[in-house]
């Protein structure tokens, strides 16, 4: 009933635009209110394993909800001569239909100033900010716990006349919760980077990288030992459009992650992504991806994941306003490193996931849009305590004003 009443706040406001009035009109060019609602099922809400009783954790052994939301955002886009400015702002309300106790809302705020400096030299300035709840597969405790993200970015470039770009700028991110439990988990990073780009040819781009990241936690772990580190990356890459119709993507490269003590739990290794994107038709697209990814992840008396992720992608346009999908990814997750402080006889925590999904996105209207989506997804561990699957379906409706 909540969804149905949502829907029909949508319709009016929908209705409220006359058919022959776009959004121009009203708001003018640059300003863009849109409003969607969505509705998900999902079967396993706290991403258990088959059987685990969640009484002791929530009083209620229900796996499943269905939660509806309701988003209300402006996109703002504002050109002065050749500077480009740009704000996303959105607030989103969040109602469980089973398990009240975690309704909650979201926002999402972020800006960003593309500036030509001169004729060569271009800037970029971006904020975000960033505030959610904190998916259940990413915490295993069961209370409510809100996210806090906030980014700020800025880099400088000169564009070389031959085709060569410098880039070199910084930023520092922030992470923050609302629940002492993930006390652990917050930080402060700042970051500086240096890449240059050069273009080849109008098919070919290849890039180099170097980045510095200082992760800054804000408590010590749970053994009273800092988890203040340094991680540097550096990363070369090619984008080569074959033909006109084939395209890749292959970004290679190491990363150090450094820590102040105990120099033990220090990792690093080679990491990037390779994409490839094939247009079998013209309403025919494929896409296929690869990658690794070392990351601070800690599980008993390992201190890192070595996390390995692959996909297939394909999508057909149905009709001009019709688009299907559909895909399917693996994941293997592995746990590395050894704190050194904790003896245990256990072996490395291994886990694997699975995923397939499929969609329509269908645009009714010049500006109303609807989306159906369904996903499965399975992890499976030699812990057993974390294998576990899930099944969601949303639909979505959504009016750009």
């Amino acid at each position: 009933m909540r969804l149905l009443g949502l829907a029909a706040i949508l319709a009016v406001l929908c209705i409220g635009v006359a058919p022959g009035t776009g959004s121009a009109e009203i708001f003018g060019n640059y300003i863009h209110p849109y409003a969607s609602v969505t509705g998900m099922y999902d079967s396993n809400l706290f991403r258990v394993r088959s059987g685990e009783d969640l009484r002791p954790m929530v009083g209620d052994d229900r796996k499943s909800d269905f939660i509806t939301s309701l988003a209300l955002g402006v996109n703002i886009e504002y050109p002065i001569s050749q500077q480009q400015f740009s704000l996303t702002a959105e607030h989103d309300f969040l109602w469980y239909s089973h398990y009240s106790q975690y309704n909650s809302s979201q926002d999402t705020l972020r800006g960003a100033a593309n500036l030509r400096i001169a004729d060569r030299v271009i800037g970029l300035l971006s904020g975000s900010y960033v505030r959610m709840p904190q998916p259940f597969g990413d915490y295993t405790g069961f209370q409510k716990a809100i996210n806090t993200t906030q980014g700020f970015d800025a880099f400088i470039g000169y564009e070389f006349p031959w085709g060569f770009t410098l880039k070199g700028g910084g930023g520092v991110q922030s992470v923050s919760y609302s629940t002492q439990a993930l006390i652990g988990s917050e930080y402060t990073a700042p970051y500086g980077f240096v890449q240059g780009i050069y273009k080849i040819s109008p098919k070919t781009q290849v890039d180099l990288q170097y980045r510095r990241d200082s992760f800054n936690y804000k408590v010590p772990d749970g053994l009273g030992l800092s988890r203040d580190s340094v991680q540097d990356l550096i990363q070369g890459g090619v984008i080569y459009d074959i033909t006109a119709k084939t395209r890749f993507d292959l970004h290679l490269g190491y990363l150090n992650r450094r820590y102040d003590s105990p120099v033990t739990k220090n990792f690093g290794g080679i990491v990037g992504k390779f994409t490839a994107k094939y247009a079998l038709t013209e309403k025919t697209q494929l896409s296929a991806w690869i990658e690794r990814n070392l990351a601070e992840e800690a599980f008993i008396d390992q201190t890192y994941s070595d996390y390995r992720h692959g996909g297939l992608d394909v999508s057909y346009r149905l009709t001009a306003k019709t688009l299907l999908n559909a895909g399917a990814e693996l994941g293997n997750k592995v746990f590395k490193g050894d704190n050194q402080f904790l003896f245990t006889l256990l072996d490395p925590r291994h886990d694997w996931t699975h995923s397939a999904y499929t969609g329509v996105q269908w645009s009714v209207l010049e500006r109303l849009l609807t989306g159906l989506n369904y996903r499965y997804t399975s992890r499976n561990s030699n812990y057993q305590t974390y294998d576990y699957k899930d099944h969601t379906v949303d639909l979505t409706v959504k009016y750009q004003f």
